[in-house]
């Protein structure tokens, strides 16, 4: 099973993409898929495939259907404001492949399939590919259990790591970390591609993207609580999973409110300042809290907040344990 990402796509996942997901989520394991999520980058390829060369392939969706194939010799007789078969999808996959400003010798292919119509009516509808034009491919692709019908779409050869990191940054925008937020020196290597900013890596971004259905808000979390714990050194990027995810999430369910709780007030502001920098702003579905202040913040005004112990008191029991069990032990 190829390594793909999101491993379960979103709900809101069109019924054509779902069924393209599934296929090139049956690849082998040497394969490497992402799915596009960043709501706010439209009018992108739908999944980015790596396979184990270092080949990259382009892949969009088309949701067109079997009557609106219509043989090229018919395509001749149509008025002027019929759409060809593929003609948006190509559209796409080319102002995308563009954009990235890849230098001779480093290939990228593109494919449209079309999940709901068969390959013989999808290559009748289509006279000739053109130059750069994207491949075509019938719903009989995600039917098949032979890889090679996919590796024929491949490039001949392989892009080098550096172009790869170039095309993941323009399609999965949501992991891609600025300078400014890590500690890495500039490698002049990447400053000459272009690159100035990185990407999590692949173990941060499967943290990031697992488990992104929320539930419904009539769901009943008390009986269905999911917790997710990231462990990890000083420095291992935990506070970047949080927040990217805390960004993902809040693009794709921009309705909902979010709570982010730290134990202390300079780490609660540095995220939330980190945050800002990601966004640009601060929404207000969104609140940073110490978990003392919102645990203050929603204790009952009846009966009044009592400190159950004084801060002298506190001191006194401290030391007093410290005179009868610690004293001897510390040099």
């Amino acid at each position: 099973m190829a390594h793909i990402l999101p491993d379960t796509p979103p709900q809101t996942i069109p019924a054509e993409v779902l069924r393209v997901f599934n296929a090139c989520k049956s690849l082998p394991d040497d394969f490497f898929v992402w799915h596009h999520l960043a709501p706010w980058q439209l009018n992108t390829p739908d999944f980015l495939v790596l396979d184990k060369a270092g080949r990259v392939l382009l892949v969009k969706v088309s949701p067109a259907v079997a009557s609106q194939a219509w043989p090229a010799a018919q395509l001749l007789l149509i008025q002027d404001d019929h759409i060809p078969l593929g003609q948006p999808e190509a559209k796409i996959l080319g102002e995308f492949i563009a954009s990235l400003q890849l230098p001779v010798g480093q290939p990228v292919e593109s494919l449209v399939i079309f999940p709901n119509i068969s390959r013989k009516q999808v290559l009748a509808s289509r006279s000739e590919r053109g130059q750069g034009e994207p491949q075509w491919a019938g719903k009989e692709l995600l039917q098949t259990e032979t890889v090679q019908e996919w590796l024929d779409f491949f490039p001949p050869i392989r892009m080098e790591a550096l172009w790869v990191e170039k095309v993941r940054q323009r399609f999965t925008p949501e992991v891609v970390v600025p300078a400014e937020m890590t500690v890495r020196m500039p490698v002049e290597r990447r400053i000459e591609a272009g690159l100035t900013d990185y990407l999590l890596d692949y173990n941060q971004e499967v943290a990031v993207k697992s488990d992104l259905d929320l539930p419904d808000d009539s769901q009943n979390l008390t009986n269905d609580f999911r917790l997710n714990i990231i462990n990890g050194v000083a420095g291992s990027g935990k506070t970047l999973i949080l927040l990217y995810r805390l960004r993902l999430l809040y693009h794709l369910y921009p309705k909902k409110r979010f709570l982010v709780l730290t134990h202390n007030r300079p780490l609660s502001r540095d995220m939330e300042s980190r945050f800002s920098r990601l966004e640009g702003e601060l929404p207000e579905n969104i609140e940073w809290h110490t978990f003392n202040a919102w645990c203050y913040h929603h204790w009952p005004v009846q009966p009044q907040w009592v400190d159950p112990l004084p801060l002298n008191e506190r001191q006194k029991m401290i030391e007093a344990t410290w005179q009868k069990r610690l004293k001897e032990g510390v040099a």
